[in-house]
């Protein structure tokens, strides 16, 4: 386990220099698909995120607004600075909600009220899946429990030991809280061609893969359920396959293509 973190940490603290640029059209993909599931995933409009292995804040910016306050927590100290970095110089400006709840059309909504949904979003460093260590002393304070929403976007398949790490974020939900995660269908190893591996053997692949933090080649829908089912999340589960396959570009200019799923399930 600490080989893993180790591993994810020293991957991502020399990317967060230049991460959002570097991934900006998969990044761009998957802040449009979050915010076109706002419906599936329900979140609680005003409500609280738990934004985990929150990187530079992909899931906090595509989900405030609805959500009003999100917590991001990631081993990566490098990471957890961009992600502050950015939160204290990004205003979202929308429409103000109107009648039943529903916003204007954006046609008026341009020229008529619009205001800022009154959210926050800050970034801790740490590790909530350390089996030896189930109540981390850093965040023991009840600023840190009672989520309305938690999850993972796109990091699931760095985690050593997924059901763990999923019953962790669940015991910080309040009653009734909402757990999700985005992350990718099975798929082959292909990092061949990417930093380590570029030798393009089946070896290669698998020793790039490790050097990159990564765990699991992605997930099955029964094993998403199960997961969810276990950590005790399982109440109302869904499960979709978004349209869009996600394009990541290398840097010798070839594309990594992945076919993304997005789960949720309430807390029961």
């Amino acid at each position: 386990m600490a080989d893993t973190v180790a591993a994810n940490r020293a991957h991502f603290d020399g990317i967060a220099a230049d991460y959002d640029k570097r991934y900006a059209q998969g990044l761009g993909q998957l802040e449009r698909q979050f915010r076109e599931s706002e419906a599936f995933i329900a979140a609680k409009p005003g409500g609280r995120l738990l934004d985990y292995a929150c990187g530079t804040g992909l899931v906090s910016r595509s989900l405030a607004p609805p959500i009003a306050e999100c917590i991001g927590i990631d081993v990566s100290e490098k990471m957890i600075e961009a992600y502050n970095a950015k939160a204290k110089t990004e205003v979202r400006i929308i429409p103000l909600f109107m009648g039943r709840g529903l916003r204007q059309r954006p046609a008026l909504a341009s020229a008529i009220n619009v205001g800022l949904w009154p959210h926050k979003r800050q970034a801790f460093l740490g590790d909530l899946t350390d089996p030896s260590d189930p109540s981390p002393a850093d965040f023991a304070g009840p600023e840190f429990w009672n989520f309305d929403i938690a999850g993972v976007g796109a990091g699931f398949h760095h985690f050593e030991d997924c059901d763990l790490a999923a019953k962790r974020l669940v015991e910080r939900l309040c009653p009734g809280g909402v757990l999700f995660i985005l992350d990718f269908l099975p798929h082959e190893a292909d990092f061949a061609g990417s930093h380590a591996g570029d030798h393009g053997s089946h070896h290669g692949a698998h020793h790039g893969a490790a050097q990159h933090g990564v765990k699991h080649l992605g997930f099955s829908h029964e094993r998403v359920k199960a997961m969810f089912e276990g950590a005790g999340a399982g109440v109302d589960f869904g499960f979709k396959v978004l349209e869009e396959e996600l394009v990541f570009r290398r840097d010798n200019g070839s594309e990594m293509r992945r076919k993304v799923f997005l789960a949720r399930g309430n807390k029961g």
